[in-house]
């Protein structure tokens, strides 16, 4: 769920984000003052084709992880851990790939990372430490982890349908 208002500047946004219950995630235009402030930590709606960016991520409270064994795009993936209050797991902190690849059959899983105007950034916010391999092609802006390490992929391509893990708040 988004929230859209207006804002002066990137800390008046992310101000606004602090009075609205359960804002997860804000991104800023500077040009238009557009302020939008998501609730559900969806975030497919922000292109690595526009101006938008992520500012910031309001920490919650440590997620429980969930693993499921449903093949499907990163799209349904993210789609299905919003539904289950949560959002696709991240890397990040106390979390490693390692422990996300443990909980998964196979060895192959949407990983909670896009690509955007800014560049590779986690969905909790933060940005990637490194790109993922393009395995010499670039293919897409969501984020598959395939034996030992990260790729870019379609986001809804029906080449590749993987197993996933949440993020459950």
């Amino acid at each position: 769920m988004v929230q859209e208002v207006t804002a002066r500047s990137r800390i008046l946004c992310i101000g606004k984000c602090q009075d609205v219950p359960h804002c997860l995630l804000v991104t800023y235009a500077a040009d238009t003052g557009l302020c939008r402030l998501y609730r559900d930590g969806n975030t497919l709606d922000c292109s690595s084709q526009n101006d938008m960016f992520i500012d910031a991520y309001r920490k919650k409270k440590v997620p429980q992880l969930k693993a499921f064994n449903i093949k499907k795009s990163w799209i349904f993936a993210q789609e299905y851990c919003i539904g289950q209050g949560g959002r696709l797991a991240v890397a990040t902190g106390n979390t490693t790939l390692s422990d996300l690849s443990q909980m998964v059959p196979g060895e192959i899983f949407w990983v909670g990372g896009r690509k955007l105007s800014v560049g590779w950034t986690w969905l909790s916010g933060e940005f990637m430490s490194s790109d993922p391999s393009t395995n010499g092609h670039v293919t897409g802006p969501c984020l598959l982890y395939v034996f030992n390490g990260l790729h870019d992929h379609e986001c809804d391509g029906d080449d590749y349908d993987g197993n996933f893990v949440c993020e459950l708040f």
